[in-house]
C-alpha cells in the first residue's frame, strides 16, 4: 500500500468536495429555470473533470466525483427508491440553515414502499472511470439512513404496516443498487453509518458520532476483497456509547478466512429534546472478552485525557 513516511500518502477523502462558485450559480440559476438540465448536467462535468484532475494531482489512488450531482447526499440516493423524502423540515425539502444556529432535524416521508428499479449510481461511476485512470469510489448512504430520519414511526406512517418488510425492502434495493455497480465494473463502495446502526439499537434513533479514533490500518484492502464490518457496544459511560468497528477483509475464494484489517472506536451520544446528551442504559458486561473491552475503552478514555490541548496559534494547522 502507500506509504505513510512519504508521498503519496496513504489518504483519501470521504467523498463530498466543496461545490465551486461557478457550480453553485448555475444550480441557482436552474432552481430558477433560467437554465435547462443539459447546461446544469455540463457544468456539473466541467467540475467533476477538475475535482477528479485535483485528486490525481495531490497523490490520491481513488477518486470520487465530490458528490456534484447531488443537492443532498442522502435524498439523490432515496428518492429513487421510491416515493421517499428523507430530509424534509415541515413537510418540505430542508433548505439552508441560519449561520451560526442548529438547523432544524429533517425527519423522512414515506409513502411508498422501497423498490429499487434502475442504477442509480452507475452512470457516475462510468463518468469518473472515463476520465481518470485512478480507482473510481462510489458513494451512498447506509441502509439505516432513512429509518434514521423518525424511526418506527416514519415508516409505519403511511406505507408500512410491517416494520420488518421495510427493512426486508430496504436491503433487498440495495443488493440491487451493488450488484448494479458490480455488473458494471465498480469494485470500491462506501457504505456510511455502520456504528450509528449499532449506537441506535441501543439507544434511540437520535444518536450522533463526537469522536472517532484509535484507527489502526493492519492490511490493505485490495480490490474485489470480501469486506466483512463488525460494529460492537464496548462500554457506556452516563451519557456515552462506545463502539468498536473492525474490518475484516479477504479474497472471495476463503470467505472463511477473513483477517482483520482496520479498527478504530467512536463515541456517541443520544441527544434528548433539548439537545443535550441524554442518560444512556448502562452496558453490562457479562464475559471475559466484555470485561476486556470495557477495560480498554476505559483506558482510551484516560489517554485522550491525557492529550495535550493544541497552543491556539497551531490549530490552524491541525
Amino acid at each position: 500500500m502507500l506509504s505513510q513516511l512519504k508521498p503519496p500518502f496513504r489518504a483519501e477523502h470521504i467523498g463530498s468536495l466543496l461545490r465551486p462558485t461557478t457550480l453553485l450559480e448555475h444550480r441557482s440559476k436552474f432552481a430558477r429555470g433560467e437554465i435547462g438540465a443539459d447546461a446544469l448536467t455540463a457544468a456539473e462535468d466541467v467540475a467533476i473533470k477538475d475535482a477528479i484532475a485535483l485528486q490525481q494531482r495531490v497523490g490520491l489512488k481513488f477518486a470520487t466525483d465530490g458528490e456534484f450531482r447531488r443537492r443532498s447526499y442522502h435524498s439523490f440516493f432515496y428518492r429513487q427508491l421510491g416515493d421517499l423524502s428523507i430530509d424534509t423540515v415541515g413537510g418540505e425539502d430542508a433548505k439552508g440553515g441560519i449561520p451560526g444556529k442548529r438547523a432544524s432535524q429533517p425527519t423522512a416521508l414515506i409513502k411508498s414502499r422501497v423498490k429499487w428499479t434502475h442504477p442509480i449510481n452507475v452512470p457516475d461511476f462510468k463518468f469518473i472511470a472515463a476520465n481518470t485512470g485512478l480507482t473510481p469510489k462510489i458513494t451512498i448512504p447506509g441502509p439505516c439512513a432513512l429509518h434514521f430520519r423518525g424511526g418506527d414511526a416514519a415508516v409505519l406512517a403511511s406505507a408500512y404496516k410491517d416494520i420488518e418488510q421495510f427493512w426486508d425492502d430496504t436491503v433487498e434495493a440495495f443488493g440491487h443498487e451493488l450488484q448494479a455497480l458490480a455488473d458494471a465494473g465498480c469494485r470500491y463502495v462506501q457504505i456510511d453509518e455502520t456504528a450509528f446502526a449499532c449506537a441506535a439499537s441501543w439507544s434511540s434513533t437520535s444518536v450522533v458520532a463526537v469522536y472517532s479514533g484509535g484507527i489502526h490500518f493492519y492490511k490493505p484492502i485490495r480490490i474485489g476483497d470480501l469486506v466483512e464490518v463488525d460494529a460492537r457496544l464496548i462500554h457506556t459511560s452516563p451519557h456515552s456509547m462506545h463502539i468498536s468497528v473492525r474490518v475484516r477483509t479477504g479474497p472471495p475464494a476463503s470467505p472463511r478466512e477473513l483477517v482483520l484489517s482496520t479498527q478504530c472506536l467512536t463515541v456517541f451520544v443520544d441527544r434528548g429534546p433539548d439537545q443535550r446528551a441524554s442518560a444512556v442504559k448502562p452496558l453490562i458486561t457479562i464475559s471475559d472478552e466484555d470485561r476486556r473491552l470495557d477495560a480498554h475503552a476505559v483506558e482510551l478514555m484516560a489517554l485522550r485525557d491525557e492529550m495535550a490541548v493544541i497552543p491556539p496559534g497551531l490549530a490552524r494547522f491541525a
